[in-house]
């Protein structure tokens, strides 16, 4: 499980992406970039997947075959949007390695790399948050037991749940803890991105990879992305609000 986590995560992801391109092309909304495009579709993608769930769970229809049947329709349905979705990653990935970069830029570049994939092979540690062992994976793991999403009254924090614990409960339902830990590692990623977004609209080069760089390593933020905390769905919403803010 600890292998497969990360690769059912970025199925997930990537199922959530094409949904949310799929959307926006059925809105006839276009995108000034590739970066643009990437990380609002994932990001609306993965809203719609914790609306789903939540309506799932009051139905009290919370059961793993279920999940895996209507991702395999949505795959099939979105799969020109997945398919161009990984396209324009694999080109966007040989343009950073081909484009003219300054020294400078190359250095923080592989430093960034080298920090994404070190707090990577930590989150595949077994879960380690207090908060996250308190209430954070413990109420969607009893909603998956129960079914359903259901009232705990010996606890108030379970009526805190939002937008993030049911995207827990979704990796609850596809397999274990550790799928949704990988889950929340990759938006720990689409937050580094984001913020690289931002910062390229009103900072020349190379500051947008360094404001990238020094986010991915603030300890906060390096912790909670391996620790099960659910901060940095906030912070990815929100800095996603500021760049359409500031862009469209």
């Amino acid at each position: 499980m600890v292998i497969i986590a990360p690769l059912v995560a970025i199925a997930v992801l990537v199922i959530a992406g094409a949904c949310g391109a799929r959307l926006f092309q059925l809105a006839r909304w276009e995108f000034s970039s590739f970066g643009d495009h990437l990380i609002f579709s994932v990001g609306l993608g993965l809203y719609v997947f914790a609306v789903g769930v939540f309506v799932l769970g009051i139905a009290g229809l919370l059961h793993q075959v279920i999940f895996l049947l209507l991702l395999t329709a949505l795959a099939l349905l979105c799969r020109l949007q997945a398919f161009h979705l990984l396209r324009g990653v694999a080109r966007w990935v040989v343009e950073l390695r081909g484009g003219d970069r300054s020294p400078l830029q190359l250095v923080l570049g592989w430093m960034l790399g080298t920090v994404l994939l070190l707090n990577g092979v930590i989150a595949l540690a077994p879960l380690t948050g207090s908060d996250p062992m308190q209430y954070h994976f413990v109420f969607p793991k009893l909603f998956a037991k129960a079914h359903s999403i259901q009232p705990i009254y010996w606890d108030l924090n379970s009526f805190f749940l939002g937008t993030p614990h049911m995207l827990i409960l979704l990796g609850m339902e596809l397999g274990s803890d550790r799928i949704a830990l990988a889950l929340n590692f990759g938006v720990y990623i689409l937050s580094v991105l984001a913020l690289w977004r931002l910062s390229e609209t009103f900072l020349p080069k190379p500051y947008p990879i360094l404001a990238a760089l020094l986010f991915a390593v603030t300890p906060m933020v390096y912790w909670e992305a391996s620790s099960g905390y659910v901060d940095l769905w906030g912070a990815l919403y929100t800095i996603l609000a500021l760049v359409a803010m500031l862009t469209w």
